[in-house]
C-alpha cells in the first residue's frame, strides 16, 4: 500500500516546531538596569536601590543596611559591594557578595581589608584597592582576588595609586582615576610597566566608566567651579575634555555609568540627584532620578531575543512530507531523528 504525502497542515506543524527550536538556541542582545548607591545625610549607612535606565524603581532599597559603602560593581548574576567599619580608628574594609535580586551570597567574601576603596570585576576576579596614609595623601594599592572564593590571587597588582577614587577593569587592563593629582592610569593585570599617567592634567576626578575603547569620567575643577565630564581613549588621547561642563553649584558629578549612548551620572550637588546626558554631551535628564543621595553606580545588561536567523531550507514552506526528507532537515536543525 502507497503512503500519501502529508497534508501542508502536517508540513506546516513540522516547520513551526523547527522555529520554536531555533528561537530557543537564538543568542542575545542587551539593553541594562541599574543599581545605584544611596547613603544617608551623616554618610555612615548606604542602601543599593534597583532601577531601569528608563528611572522606574524596580526594588528600592534591593539592599539596605549597609556600613560606609565604599564601591561597587555588576557581574553577570551577583553585585559586589565594599563596606568600611570603623576599628579602633582604622577603617576595615569588607567585600560582600550578593544576587541581582538582593539575596545575600557570601557576606564576607574578603575581610580584613584596610580603608578599602574602587572595585571592579572580570569575569572570576575581583579587584580591589586599599588605601594607606602616606604624607598626607590616600596611597592605594590594588590587590586581586577570587570573585567566586574570595582567595588572595595577587597582593599587589600596583601600588602607589595617589587618592584612587574609581576603576574599571577592560581585557587585560585596569584604568584608574586619581581623585587628587588629576590623573588617569592604566595597570597591566598581569603585572608588567604600567602608564601610571595615561592622561594627565585633569582636575579632580571621581568616578569612571567604559564603552569600548572610550573612557568617561567625572571631575571638579575647583579653580573654575565646574562639574564636568571628560571623555578619553583608552590610549589616551582627549575625545573631548569637556564632554558636560556645567556649574558646580548645581552640578558636581560622583559615580558614573554608561548603557549605550547613555551617561547617567550622580550628581552630588546641593540636591542629590542622578542625571542623564547621552555620549555626544547632550542633557537627557537633568533629574532622571530624584529622592536619593547618590554616589556609585553599576549598570548590568539583561538579555532580550535578536531577529531569528532561519537556515536557507526553512525560508520555503514544504510541499510535501515524507520520512526520509524529514530526517534531513531535522538533521540540519541538530535533531537526531532516531
Amino acid at each position: 500500500m502507497k503512503i500519501r504525502p502529508a497534508t501542508r497542515p502536517f508540513a506546516g506543524a513540522l516547520f513551526a516546531l523547527l522555529i520554536a527550536a531555533a528561537l530557543w538556541a537564538t543568542p542575545s542582545s542587551a539593553r541594562a538596569q541599574m543599581f545605584i548607591v544611596s547613603t544617608n545625610a551623616a554618610g555612615t549607612v548606604s542602601s543599593i536601590g534597583e532601577y531601569t535606565t528608563a528611572g522606574v524603581p524596580m526594588k528600592v532599597p534591593l539592599i539596605s543596611g549597609l556600613s560606609n559603602c565604599g564601591s561597587i560593581a555588576v557581574s553577570e548574576n551577583n553585585l559586589f559591594v565594599v563596606t568600611n567599619a570603623d576599628v579602633s580608628g582604622i577603617q576595615v574594609g569588607t567585600v560582600r557578595e550578593y544576587t541581582i535580586a538582593g539575596a545575600p551570597v557570601k557576606d564576607s567574601l574578603v575581610t580584613g581589608l584596610v580603608d578599602c576603596g574602587p572595585i571592579a570585576v572580570s569575569g572570576t576576579n575581583l579587584f580591589v584597592i586599599t588605601e594607606v596614609t602616606a604624607n598626607g595623601s590616600l596611597i592605594g594599592t590594588i590587590k586581586e582576588y577570587s570573585a567566586v572564593t574570595g582567595a588572595l590571587e595577587n597582593n599587589s597588582v600596583a601600588t602607589g595609586l595617589i587618592q584612587p577614587a574609581g576603576m574599571v577593569a577592560s581585557g587585560a587592563d585596569l584604568f584608574v582615576a586619581a581623585g587628587i593629582g588629576g590623573t588617569l592610569g592604566e595597570y597591566p593585570i598581569a603585572g608588567g610597566a604600567a602608564q601610571t599617567a595615561l592622561v594627565s592634567g585633569l582636575p579632580n576626578l571621581g568616578g569612571i566608566a567604559i564603552s569600548g575603547s572610550d573612557l568617561f569620567v567625572s571631575e571638579y575643577n575647583q579653580n573654575s567651579n565646574l562639574g564636568v565630564i571628560g571623555e578619553y581613549t583608552t590610549a589616551g588621547k582627549t575625545v573631548k575634555a569637556a564632554l558636560v561642563s556645567q556649574s558646580g553649584d548645581t552640578f558636581l558629578p560622583g559615580g558614573i555609568g554608561i548603557s549605550g549612548t547613555d551617561l547617567f551620572v550622580s550628581n552630588e550637588a546641593t540636591t542629590g540627584v542622578v542625571a542623564e546626558f547621552n555620549t555626544a554631551g547632550s542633557t537627557i535628564n537633568a533629574n532622571k532620578i530624584t529622592g536619593i543621595n547618590p554616589s556609585f553606580i553599576a549598570i548590568l545588561p539583561v538579555l532580550l531575543p535578536l531577529p531569528l536567523r532561519l537556515p536557507p531550507w526553512a525560508s520555503r514552506e514544504p510541499r510535501s512530507f515524507s520520512l526520509r526528507n524529514s530526517r534531513r532537515q531535522m538533521s540540519q536543525c541538530g535533531f537526531n531523528s532516531r
